[in-house]
């Protein structure tokens, strides 16, 4: 990121698992002004969500909503897009891992940046890895770490 020199960045996971379109929305709604653009999962995408990642995804929605308050329940979105304003948040975080995208949204949301969220589809043959148990172990420490940021 601290080599991206345009003043509009859009991020994504590394099997691209998002339709064009959603990345047009996500450009479009940064183009009228808002800072930061987290993309938000609808409905749709627990039809075609594993049961226990659909577990874990609900969990966390219901935490982030309940605790953080945030401006999304879907942190964990995988595309997300900001200007030169969100660019120095996202540098300040800390997390290296996958809850990279809550830490960045949590201090967006706190230091009062402009955030709309922005509805994204999964392309249609995405497949979903497997939900590693120690993965999932070592994010929920990053969990907290992020909880309990000042």
């Amino acid at each position: 990121m601290s080599k991206a020199s345009h003043d509009l960045i859009i991020y994504t996971d590394i099997d691209f698992p998002y339709l064009e379109e959603s990345f047009l929305n996500l450009y479009k709604i940064l183009q009228q002004g808002f800072d930061v653009v987290p993309g938000h999962r609808g409905k749709d995408y627990y039809s075609k969500t594993p049961f226990l990642r659909k577990i874990i995804s609900k969990f966390l929605r219901w935490t982030l909503k309940t605790f953080l308050r945030l401006p999304t329940d879907d942190s964990q979105c995988g595309i997300k897009g900001f200007n030169k304003k969100g660019a120095v948040v996202f540098m300040d975080t800390r997390i290296d891992r996958f809850l990279f995208d809550l830490e960045f949204i949590k201090l967006a949301s706190k230091r009062k940046l402009k955030v709309q969220i922005a509805e994204v589809d999964l392309k249609p043959n995405v497949v979903f890895s497997k939900v590693n148990f120690r993965i999932l172990f070592r994010e929920s420490l990053n969990f907290l770490k992020v909880l309990f940021r000042k």
